[in-house]
Formats: structure tokens, sequence, C-alpha cells
């Protein structure tokens, strides 16, 4: 699934209202919808560490189909972000262009959450201290952060995981027709008929 399509389908399930964000934003270049997705980002981050301190804990494999469902939603929210900014061609270029990078996946987590954390550091700076907001440089790390999250989808995906970054959008919209059946038409929600109870069976056909 392209961007175009995806972030249309993502547009539906958004949630675009903070009274709190409104009303300190106001001529600052800062939206409801950038500080949900730079919040989202960083949050799905920490689901990531987190498959990867529960693997070290238990001393078993890395759970594969968990990393890849906070990918997809990673992906969710890096869409208001291209949304906001209308970043569609140049994030068509970076996904069919852009040459990915081997990294090993037992580090690289890290170094995407540097990334996301800076990102949210330049909100922060926004919201509470009411600093303008460098458009620029928030759009700049926002391009590194997604070229991270091609490298580390390209590296999952030597694990024999068939994991690209165009199934896991597709595999995170048929989770989120389960959840918003209201959302989508009929015939959305036949293709994607399945239960909260099988997102997993969802999720595991991208391996």
């Amino acid at each position: 699934m392209d961007i175009i399509e995806y972030t249309s389908k993502v547009l539906r399930t958004e949630s675009a209202k903070s009274p709190f964000v409104e009303a300190t934003i106001k001529g600052l270049n800062y939206s409801v919808r950038l500080a949900h997705a730079i919040k989202g980002i960083n949050t799905e981050m920490g689901e990531i560490l987190e498959a990867y301190d529960k693997a070290e804990d238990n001393k078993e494999p890395l759970d594969l189909v968990n990393v890849a469902e906070e990918v997809g939603d990673i992906s969710w929210y890096n869409s208001l972000f291209i949304e906001e900014y209308q970043l569609f061609d140049l994030i068509t270029h970076l996904d069919n262009n852009y040459e990915r990078q081997l990294v090993d996946i037992t580090r690289y987590p890290s170094k995407m959450s540097i990334s996301a954390t800076e990102l949210l550091d330049l909100s922060k700076k926004t919201e509470f201290y009411g600093k303008q907001l460098d458009v620029e440089k928030v759009k700049a790390e926002f391009i590194k952060f997604y070229k991270l999250t091609l490298d580390y989808v390209y590296s999952l995906n030597q694990s024999e995981s068939n994991i690209t970054i165009e199934r896991i959008r597709s595999v995170n919209i048929n989770k989120l027709i389960v959840r918003y059946k209201d959302k989508f038409s009929l015939e959305e929600a036949e293709v994607a008929n399945r239960d909260l109870n099988t997102e997993r069976t969802i999720l595991e056909s991208i391996q």
C-alpha cells in the first residue's frame, strides 16, 4: 500500500482535537495533528524498545510480529506528519528510491528513539515555552527518522520475515478496520472481517 492510499485511510481514524494544545499553539507554526504525530511516534518507539527488553529478560527470540505491529503504529503517526506538511512526493520518492542500509536490528531502535526524542524536544519548546516551531528543522528531523525506519524495516526483512513498509501499512489498515468498522465501507470491512481477538493473525500475515 503506497503512502497516499495509506494516509487517506489513516485520516479516517484520526483524533484531531485537544483543547490544551489548541490553547497553546496559536501563531506558533504548530497544530494538534503535529503534536499528536510526534507524541505518538515516541510512545510507539517505547513499545518497540519494550519488546526488546521482554525478549532479553525472558531469554527468548524477538517477537517480530509484535515489532512489526509497532512499526505499523509508527507508520500511522508518520502519516499524520506527512499529511500536515504534504510530504507525499518526497516520501514516495524515498519509498521507491532510498538506498536502504543493512543495520544491526538489536541496536538500531535506540538510534531511532534518539531521533524521535529530537522531534519531541522541538515540540516541547513550542507547547510549553511558547517558542515558534522551526518548521524546516522539524521536517528535516522527521525525514531522518523516516529513513531510519526504512533501514530498520529492510533489516528486519533479512531475517526471512518478508516484512516491507508497504505490507506493514496494509496490515495496519486491516487492524484499523477491525477496530473502527464504522469508519470504513462494508466492502472494506468484509475484506478484513475479523474480530479483535484475531488481530495477531492479521499481523502474522506479514511473515
